[in-house]
Parts: structure tokens; sequence; C-alpha cells
């Protein structure tokens, strides 16, 4: 494992996830706000 290489190819996926988690939670809430 090289620390020059590895956060390279892993923080672009990691951030991708991060976003599509935000996203999937800022859809929960809204639904859960318009439910009640």
């Amino acid at each position: 494992m090289s620390l020059k290489d590895e956060p390279r190819a892993d923080v672009p996926d990691f951030h991708d996830n991060l976003l599509e988690a935000a996203f999937e939670q800022n859809q929960r809430a809204i639904k859960y706000i318009i439910i009640n």
C-alpha cells in the first residue's frame, strides 16, 4: 500500500459516496417533512 498512490485512488470514490449519502438523506428529510 503506497501512501502516494492510494489516496488519489480512494478519495474520489469516497467523495462520491458521501455525496450520494447526503443526497439520500436530503430526499428522506424532504419526504419526512412533507408527510408531517
